[in-house]
């Protein structure tokens, strides 16, 4: 019953140093992607607040600014979930053969508000995966199912669905 914050990166390190020793070639922000990523992999994790460090480094404006704003408004929009309570349902994942080992790349917590359950999911891996999910009792009946923020959705049979996830790549999955 208590906050329990991250403190995600939102600077450079080469960026850190003095001005006369950086090498701007490796002045490197965190992307959409790897922002998206680490964000969702600290609500998996339990947290359900977000601070980022660093914000004075970046310059303005840059991408970096924009890909921050575009996913903080998409935490914004899902804060209700993330403060949900966890199911403490564990799906089972079977991965799909793609020519590499990966055996416990995809990471979920399964949240439910106000009668909708969401599957928030996230690939912790630099590599694709594509995976089926079963064992989650909330999606039976379910013909099919939302993808947040993506624009599409995916078919259910029984409870069971298949995905495929780019690296670090994140899909919250709802419940019509």
């Amino acid at each position: 019953n208590r906050s329990v914050w991250m403190v995600l990166q939102a600077f450079a390190w080469e960026g850190l140093r003095d001005a006369k020793e950086q090498d701007s070639t490796k002045i490197l922000y965190p992307t959409y992607t790897e922002l998206r990523f680490m964000a969702y992999d600290a609500v998996i994790r339990g947290a359900n607040g977000i601070l980022y460090w660093g914000l004075e480094y970046v310059p303005w404006p840059s991408d970096f600014w924009k890909d921050l704003t575009r996913v903080t408004k998409e935490l914004s929009a899902m804060t209700p979930v993330i403060l949900s309570p966890s199911l403490r349902v564990v799906p089972d994942i079977e991965y799909s053969e793609m020519g590499f080992s990966m055996d416990a790349a995809i990471e979920t917590s399964v949240r439910n508000h106000n009668g909708r359950v969401y599957l928030i999911s996230a690939n912790k891996s630099p590599y694709p995966a594509q995976v089926t999910f079963s064992g989650l009792k909330h999606f039976v009946g379910a013909k099919e199912l939302d993808v947040f923020n993506e624009e599409r959705v995916v078919a259910v049979n029984n409870g069971v669905f298949t995905d495929s996830f780019e690296g670090f790549d994140v899909h919250i999955y709802v419940k019509k």
